[in-house]
């Protein structure tokens, strides 16, 4: 088998209770690790065991956080790190009304 695009890498996908979970399951078909991020932890729950019965060996971390909370963007980043050690990139693809 060849060697996975994203292997060992690590993102942090948000709104990946939503549209952010495809990315999330085509990083980790890919090799790489994954942060979803939503403010529904039924819909983050969803999302990584949906991500982990279609790819073997996925490595997902579903956290719930609302990021129109600067303080919470601090946490994921911070969980984030707990877990994987790294980030290599972002998907932002929640959008925050003010």
């Amino acid at each position: 088998m060849s060697k996975q695009r994203l292997e060992g890498k690590v993102a942090i996908i948000t709104g990946g209770g939503g549209i952010g979970s495809a990315a999330g399951r085509i990083f980790s078909e890919e090799g790489g690790k994954v942060v979803l991020v939503d403010r529904a932890a039924e819909a983050a729950e969803r999302a990584a065991e949906d991500i982990r019965r279609k790819v073997a060996d996925a490595q997902v971390l579903p956290l719930v956080a609302d990021l129109g909370i600067e303080q919470a963007a601090q946490v994921v980043v911070d969980e984030a790190l707990g877990a994987f050690g790294k980030i290599d990139g972002l998907v932002n693809n929640v959008g925050v009304r003010r």
